[in-house]
């Protein structure tokens, strides 16, 4: 019985988390249906593990909508939930109070009686009156409900989370999607993860919203034929408060939405009468045809005057949500012209501005006579280099060098001339008196001279003399 209550709750576990699959035998799933209470001292890691792995399930399961108490679907029944996964084979899981204990102790889950004293002063208060002005709202004492009802914390905060996220980037933000009765609030933000949330669920949002300062709310604000609860989302800057013209604009929606019901209906009725009428025509019924023309008639001149009361209820809260956005927009300008006031009265003048045009005129001037100065300058020093450098003059000089080279190199061709006539002629060696023929012919032959440059020339001269008069000693 309890696994076909929990079919959705089963098929999601077996599809996402693969210990769970059963075509895979998984020894881990034995281990996390055991009693594994007792390996917190024997197995310290295995007793973690097992304990995040159910936490990570049990949360990932609330969130999505799995799990359904009392009416709510962000609530655990710590007595129930061990029974909601009996799973074949394994049977109940034996260690979940452990689990559930550890989530306690991080604050993760919370008992709904603190959720009530911690999130809401005047939770009875609040709780009777929902009971009294909504009674088609399925929401019941909290001291009705057992006290192993636990709200699950992560799953509130990321709805809230999301329902804040949802509003914040709606491209328009007007009174009519920032005032809210509570079921506008439940058609708007009424689901999460594909699955509806129930009212209580949305009791319990709205709450924690309101003591997070993101939404106000307000009891007993008079409506069309009823006293409504209103939700007002809060804006930066905003007064902490519902507001007289909220109020008033409140009475305008709901006379509005009833009106929009109210044609709904007569539309409908129309339609049936003009088939009736069709039909009993048919039959050649005439008074049944008579009756239901005349019914026809009468229900569209209320309808005529319905529609033309609707148009001027839209009028009506078109035209003030216009107000408000005029007045934003007033308020707008008047922040931007005290602000351009304030740098006004700063120093920012036309006697100010004019001192400083002038001033800066002043100074390209100077900037201007500058600049002239550095080119005049510059065109006087050009001038001077010009005289002081004159072209012929350097001419001349650079001629008298070119004359000056000429002139050595014809010396230096002069000298390598007389150089090369004294090679040529024989030289002529006198035979001393005091050497015989003899001594003469038992002397080597000289080697040729070599034609040399003047400095070997006047070498070999000099040996030669030395050998003559080394002859003549002897």
């Amino acid at each position: 019985m309890a696994a076909k209550k929990n079919s959705r709750l089963h098929d999601y576990v077996a599809s996402e988390y693969i210990d769970f699959d059963p075509s895979n035998q998984s020894k881990r799933l034995v281990s996390l249906y055991s009693d594994f209470s007792k390996l917190s001292l024997l197995n310290e890691y295995g007793y973690n593990a097992n304990v995040e792995y159910w936490r990570s399930l049990i949360l990932d399961c609330s969130l999505r909508g799995y799990f359904t108490y009392h009416n709510y679907t962000l609530l655990l029944d710590k007595d129930v939930l061990a029974q909601d996964f009996l799973w074949k084979g394994q049977g109940k899981p034996l260690a979940l109070n452990c689990v559930l204990e550890t989530m306690e102790k991080n604050g993760e889950i919370m008992r709904l009686q603190d959720f009530e004293r911690i999130y809401s002063s005047d939770s009875y208060t609040w709780s009777s009156w929902l009971l009294q002005r909504l009674p088609s709202l399925p929401f019941t004492r909290v001291s009705s409900h057992p006290s192993s009802l636990y709200v699950v914390m992560p799953s509130i905060k990321t709805i809230a989370q999301h329902i804040c996220q949802v509003y914040t980037h709606l491209p328009v933000k007007t009174t009519t999607n920032s005032l809210l009765t509570f079921s506008e609030f439940r058609s708007h933000y009424g689901t999460f993860y594909d699955h509806p949330l129930t009212d209580n669920d949305l009791t319990l949002l709205l709450k924690y919203l309101a003591s997070q300062s993101k939404v106000i709310l307000e009891n007993g604000v008079q409506g069309y034929g009823s006293t409504f609860m209103v939700i007002k989302f809060i804006e930066p800057g905003m007064a902490y408060k519902v507001t007289e013209q909220d109020k008033a604009m409140i009475s305008i929606k709901t006379t509005s939405d009833a009106l929009h019901h109210q044609i709904h209906h007569l539309q409908q009725q129309v339609e049936r009468l003009t088939v009736s009428a069709q039909e009993y025509h048919n039959k050649k019924q005439k008074p049944q045809t008579l009756y239901a023309l005349r019914r026809k008639k009468h229900i569209m001149e209320v309808l005529d005057k319905r529609l033309k009361s609707l148009d001027t209820i839209e009028t009506i809260l078109l035209k003030m949500e216009t107000a408000q956005d005029d007045m934003q927009i007033i308020q707008a300008f008047d922040t931007g012209a005290n602000a351009l006031r304030s740098v006004l009265s700063s120093g920012l003048s036309v006697q100010s501005i004019e001192e400083t045009m002038d001033k800066v005129q002043q100074v390209y001037d100077d900037q201007k006579d500058t600049e002239q100065a550095m080119m005049d300058g510059s065109t006087y020093l050009n001038n001077n280099e010009d005289a002081e450098y004159d072209d012929d003059l350097l001419l001349k000089e650079l001629d008298e060098l070119e004359n000056q080279q000429r002139q050595e190199d014809e010396q230096q061709k002069m000298m390598t001339q007389h150089t090369s006539s004294t090679n040529t002629d024989d030289v002529k060696i006198s035979q001393p008196s005091n050497v015989s023929a003899a001594l003469l012919n038992e002397m080597p032959a000289l080697p040729p001279l070599p034609k040399s440059s003047p400095a070997s020339i006047k070498n070999e001269e000099t040996k030669l003399g030395q050998s003559s008069r080394t002859a003549q000693l002897e």
